[in-house]
């Protein structure tokens, strides 16, 4: 429950900032493919592909730079890289704060802090899916903290292809030094 509480703070003070100025603001929708993998000590994963989907709001703070929130949906995790049937779903409802220099009105070069929120842990093998802290022992953490850079191509005025790094910062398990990392590809759509 504070999990949404949490989401709705943000999704609130995002709309609040777009009373500022309405013609500075753009809503949009977000969707596209998750290439997902773990680094680390000892970390012997192959990537996992996944999907993200959300929202957005940007706010034009100058004719260059804009300042862009996010709700998203993804699907994260890893597959083992002895056994592939093996393969570890951590999913999240990321916040990502994404600062954008426009190049020109058309592509962008953006970066940014992510929030994330651990929905989903699981291990399967083959089609045998449990709870990862039930079959690990391990402590989940349910936050996860990241970085995020990427670049976006509007090629129409409103809908813009995007390719965007993320670098976990926080352990997805507590003690183990691994953390998440998530190579994402998609479209937006700008309102």
């Amino acid at each position: 429950m504070k999990k949404f509480y949490l989401l709705l703070v943000v999704a609130v003070s995002l709309i609040s900032v777009s009373n500022v100025n309405a013609q500075d603001i753009k809503f949009g929708l977000k969707g596209g493919l998750n290439i997902a993998s773990y680094y680390g000590e000892d970390v012997e994963v192959d990537c996992k592909a996944g999907f993200y989907i959300g929202g957005f709001v940007e706010k034009s703070l100058s004719e260059k730079f804009s300042l862009q929130g996010e709700i998203l949906y993804s699907e994260q995790g890893a597959v083992n890289e002895e056994d592939s049937d093996v393969k570890m779903r951590f999913n999240y409802i990321n916040i990502p704060v994404m600062c954008k220099y426009y190049f020109s009105d058309k592509v962008n070069f953006q970066f940014g802090p992510q929030f994330g929120f651990n929905v989903l842990s699981e291990i399967s093998d083959g089609d045998v899916t449990v709870d990862f802290e039930k079959a690990s022992g391990e402590k989940v953490n349910t936050f996860d903290f990241g970085l995020n850079f990427g670049a976006e191509v509007f090629v129409t005025k409103n809908i813009g292809l995007n390719a965007r790094y993320n670098l976990g910062l926080t352990e997805i398990v507590k003690d183990s030094k691994v953390k998440n990392a998530a190579l994402q590809f998609g479209m937006a759509y700008r309102f």
